[in-house]
């Protein structure tokens, strides 16, 4: 599926938040990108689209040269390691030939990933006395991330959607058949691949996917209405810059959706009120809290994790 252009009004440079622009590829008439390249005219970055998907990162050089042989594994997984975006990656891996090699780790477990009958509302039933056991919770606790944050934002208009650290796409096929655009962001080209694959097996929204470091994410200003963060924001190092480029983004009364295991952010003073004071302080108004909600993760039939996360819709002021 080629990037279309629109994209870029809602994707911006990582140094200076201008807009980017397509300088190599794509097509006329339809305006679609499979390979190529798209730059910042200002400071003269550029930076990959390969699979329809632009790395968008502060030092694509260096992170493609350092990643390598996942993003070729990503492509050639999602039948999209075509010739032309092979020669591409080599070309920039080319431009850091000293970057040391490092071993990409996709977060997400196998229970997670969307099967092809999913409907998208509902949790992969793999049969195991695990699954059987997590789904016995979830039952108990009546529903999980996804359908608690699904139900904060119903009444709300979802507009351009920005989900931010997608994962497996756990969330992609709800949010497409709300949004007007969406758009999946994460620093795994394999987890966008995976979530517009997710995505595309359901009508809706227009959709497109870039690799963004959610600690270092430029949007365009006003560019969308919602941005989603699931099990995203305690992972984060700077998690105050990310609230503060999310206000930037969105619009007048847009809303960020998010939910986290850990909202004292990491914080060893066991702060629970410190994601509530970042975000308040990033020029949110928190409208929607939710604590104690079932996030469980199955690794294996025998190996599973049982979370009570956080779930918070606030809205930009």
């Amino acid at each position: 599926m080629p990037m279309d252009t629109w994209l870029l009004d809602v994707i911006a440079c990582p140094h200076d938040g201008r807009r980017l622009a397509v300088v190599r590829g794509g097509h006329a008439k339809s305006g679609g990108l499979e390979v190529g390249t798209i730059a910042c005219a200002h400071c003269n970055h550029h930076f990959p689209v390969v699979g329809g998907v632009p790395l968008v990162v502060p030092a694509p050089h260096q992170w493609v040269a350092s990643y390598h042989d996942a993003i070729l594994a990503a492509l050639s997984e999602a039948g999209r390691a075509t010739r032309k975006a092979v020669d591409l990656i080599n070309e920039f891996a080319a431009h850091a030939p000293h970057s040391e090699p490092l071993r990409f780790a996709d977060d997400w477990v196998d229970a997670e990933v969307m099967s092809e009958h999913d409907d998208g509302l509902t949790i992969v039933d793999h049969g195991s006395p695990a699954r059987a056991f997590a789904d016995f919770i979830e039952n108990a606790r009546n529903r999980g991330p996804r359908e608690v944050l699904l139900e904060m934002l119903d009444g709300h208009t979802w507009g351009t959607v920005v989900e931010v650290g997608s994962g497996a796409g756990s969330f992609a096929k709800a949010i497409r058949m709300r949004a007007k655009r969406y758009v999946v962001c994460d620093l795994s080209l394999r987890a966008v691949l995976k979530s517009l694959e997710s995505a595309r097996r359901t009508r809706g929204s227009l959709m497109a996917g870039a690799v963004v470091d959610a600690d270092r994410m430029r949007l365009r200003s006003g560019s969308c209405h919602t941005i989603v963060a699931a099990q995203l924001v305690d992972l984060l190092n700077h998690p105050a810059d990310f609230f503060g480029e999310a206000a930037r983004a969105l619009s007048k009364r847009g809303r960020l959706a998010l939910i986290t295991p850990a909202p004292d952010l990491g914080d060893y003073q066991n702060d629970e009120w410190a994601l509530r004071r970042l975000v308040e302080g990033a020029g949110f108004a928190v409208e929607d809290e939710r604590d104690g909600v079932p996030w469980i993760r199955e690794h294996s039939s025998r190996y599973f994790q049982v979370y009570f996360a956080l779930a918070m819709v606030a809205a930009r002021t």
